[in-house]
Parts: C-alpha cells; sequence; structure tokens
C-alpha cells in the first residue's frame, strides 16, 4: 500500500469523475453512462467537486479547472486506459472494468487492493503485469498465455501500448457500477493524488 494518507469514504467516486472529464466537457447523463453511477451520484459527487474548486459547470457540460488539471497531473499519467474485457477463462462475475496503470507493478499489498475493491461491491480481483515477453499473473512469474490463451489474446489487442513493469487491474462484480466503483477505489489506493488533493 502506498504510504499517503487513506481516502475519506467514496471520494475516488470524484477521482473517477475527473478522470472522464480530462478530455472534454461532459454532462451529467453522460457522466451517468460512462460511469454506471447514478445520476443522484452523480450530481452529489460533482456538487462536492465544485465546492474544492476542481469543476466549472457550464451549458456545454462540466469542465475540469486547472487547478484540478494541476491535482491530478499524477492520475492523468499514470493511467493509460480503462476498458470493459470479454473474458471467459479469468471471468469471475458478470462484468468487469479493467485499467492500464503505468510502472505500478512495484510493492503492492494485492490482498489488501483487493478487500478494498470487495468492500465497494466487487466479487474478485485480478492483478497482471507485462514482463519482458508476455503478460502474467502478477504473484505468478509464467505467461499468462499458457494457461489462459483466449482472455490473454482478448486483454493484449484491449491493451496494445502495455509496457514492462505496467500493472494491469481487472474488477469483477455482478453490475457495471460495482465494477467500477471496485476498480477506481483500487486505483485510488496506487496513485495517491488524494492526499494533495481531498484532505
Amino acid at each position: 500500500m502506498s504510504s499517503h494518507k487513506e481516502p475519506l469514504a467514496r471520494e475516488h467516486l470524484g477521482y473517477q469523475l475527473i478522470y472522464n472529464l480530462k478530455d472534454a466537457p461532459l454532462g451529467r447523463r453522460t457522466l451517468v453512462q460512462r460511469t454506471g453511477l447514478t445520476e443522484s451520484v452523480v450530481r452529489t459527487e460533482l456538487e462536492k467537486l465544485e465546492a474544492q474548486k476542481f469543476v466549472n459547470f457550464a451549458k456545454a457540460g462540466t469542465t475540469l479547472t486547472h487547478k484540478a488539471r494541476e491535482t491530478f497531473a499524477a492520475l492523468f499519467t499514470c493511467l493509460a486506459q480503462i476498458e470493459e474485457l470479454e473474458l471467459h477463462e479469468l471471468k469471475l462475475d458478470h462484468c468487469n472494468r479493467a485499467a492500464l496503470i503505468r510502472s505500478g507493478a512495484d510493492g503492492l499489498r494485492t490482498w489488501l487492493l483487493r478487500d478494498l475493491a470487495v468492500r465497494e461491491g466487487a466479487s474478485g480481483t485480478i492483478f497482471l503485469t507485462r514482463c519482458e515477453k508476455y503478460l502474467s499473473l502478477l504473484e505468478e512469474d509464467r505467461p499468462l498465455a499458457a494457461q489462459n490463451p483466449h482472455d490473454a489474446r482478448v486483454i493484449e489487442r484491449t491493451f496494445p501500448s502495455t509496457k514492462i513493469g505496467d500493472l494491469l487491474v481487472i474488477v469483477f462484480a455482478a453490475n457495471r457500477a460495482d465494477a467500477g466503483a471496485g476498480l477506481w477505489r483500487v486505483i485510488a489506493e496506487i496513485i495517491p493524488v488524494f492526499e494533495r488533493s481531498f484532505s
């Protein structure tokens, strides 16, 4: 676990909204569709972010402020991609959300991160890393494709830009919202922005 102060309950939801707003202004309904969160949760979290001067509201949608772009620079740099995967062999539940985190594989307490995801409604979490020639489960040093060839191909196609030492986190849940909440709770623990922004 990183050494920063743990974020307060559910503030990782704000993290998720900020990441979704990084490229363009978005309306609440679009944020609901992208995140799987309810409209009331999105509205409440956006109001919290506005109070902290991280977002501005306009007719074109919600935009990030300069303060947010500076504060969350680590998030925008380290979090390379978020996707849903069509897995078969590794599938732990109906829905999943997966993230590619640059150089994030060192020194993780995966048992703790799995527990944090479960507290958000996830049913399971898989951690993968890019070795020199292949993807591997973080706890093992053997090619993922040796036992899970279909899913290894799906992951490689979905995340073609993985580099040695990168971390892939896949969180599973019965529904998209819980998979997303679990993933973002793990991301919030790995990329320590909260100490500077939400404390």
